[in-house]
């Protein structure tokens, strides 16, 4: 909803998201594109990563690939499972080495991502944010960032 009302400001952002982005290097923040329920492929069976909403937002240093996760009353994936339990959860050694095969996908994408410095994050949140860093390779954009509302 926010999204929607904000595309008849000058900008076309939320206000909350502009003041992220003003009160950093990243200022005068326009929407060029957002599309809603934006889909990421990684390697692995399962689903791709489904991005409420993903954009390309011009600043004054570049445009920027971002990802947000926009939440109401629900929680990250599910069970809030963090990447420790998300890899063990499989059910035979087919499903864990599937999990393993999209974790290392995920992680490339990850800054300085290992295994152990990431276990407690949810890992639905490690797949939105590589997600944004992704599509800023896949469009040779040196800026990316992910955003939960």
């Amino acid at each position: 909803m926010s999204w929607e009302g904000a595309s008849s400001s000058s900008c076309g952002l939320p206000v909350p998201i502009v003041e992220l982005f003003r009160d950093s290097i990243y200022s005068e923040p326009v929407l060029m594109l957002a599309i809603a329920e934006h889909k990421v492929p990684f390697d692995g069976r399962g689903g791709d990563s489904q991005c409420d909403i993903w954009a390309l937002i011009s600043t004054k240093p570049g445009v920027f690939s971002l990802s947000v996760e926009a939440k109401a009353n629900e929680p990250f994936g599910r069970d809030n499972e963090p990447l420790a339990e998300w890899l063990v959860a499989g059910k035979s050694e087919k499903s864990l080495e599937n999990r393993q095969r999209r974790w290392d996908d995920i992680k490339v994408h990850l800054p300085g991502a290992e295994k152990d410095g990431y276990s407690e994050v949810a890992y639905q949140l490690l797949h939105r944010c590589a997600a944004a860093v992704k599509e800023a390779r896949r469009f040779c954009l040196n800026h990316a960032a992910f955003f939960i509302q």
